[in-house]
């Protein structure tokens, strides 16, 4: 299971053995279901963001390893899958900006290491493959930490930083058991 803030007081949390997602406000220590209906699969490994109101779960392993992705909507307790071009991985490392959900890394389905960028559209949800240089594509970095460059302090794995103008990407795993102890920066020419 994951978690991720999704604003004052309350935690989005989904994944584990069951598809029964929740939103709990601390505020009352009350918890709300979210809707099953449309919801992904049950799940392990996956991305959990949260982004305009809408909480982003793509990936993970559900038995094998799976490359859709599915928002759900706070507001109206609802999922949304999206269709896209992106890539079965699990353990990958991620990044929210104002506009866009940065994915780097992961195993694939067959236990090989995945060695991109993805960037998806938060306005919508498209996805596109980022050109890195040699230092960032020759590395692979299962479940490496990511941060933003900016106003906002970093996090693991899924920081949200409103106003990043880059990303630094550190550690890792290059082969299941080597631990990596070096980084990279990467500023998307977009920022």
């Amino acid at each position: 299971m994951k978690a991720v803030n999704i604003g004052l007081n309350r935690i989005a949390v989904f994944g584990g053995s069951t598809n029964v997602g929740g939103i709990l406000d601390t505020s009352t220590n009350s918890w709300t279901t979210m809707s099953t209906v449309g919801a992904p699969s049950a799940r392990k490994d996956h991305l959990l963001a949260y982004a305009k109101g809408k909480v982003l779960v793509y990936g993970g392993d559900d038995g094998s390893v799976v490359s859709d992705f599915k928002s759900y909507d706070v507001a109206s307790d609802m999922w949304t899958n999206h269709v896209n071009s992106l890539d079965a991985r699990k353990n990958h490392t991620y990044q929210v900006t104002d506009n866009k959900l940065l994915i780097f890394g992961g195993v694939d389905n067959s236990s090989n290491y995945v060695k991109n960028f993805v960037e998806v559209s938060l306005h919508d949800f498209t996805a596109t493959s980022v050109s890195t240089d040699s230092s960032i594509s020759g590395g692979v970095r299962e479940s490496a930490w990511i941060g933003s460059i900016g106003h906002h302090a970093f996090g693991y794995r899924n920081n949200h930083s409103g106003d990043s103008c880059g990303l630094i990407l550190w550690g890792g795993s290059s082969d299941g058991s080597n631990q990596l102890s070096n980084g990279v920066i990467y500023k998307p020419d977009s920022y």
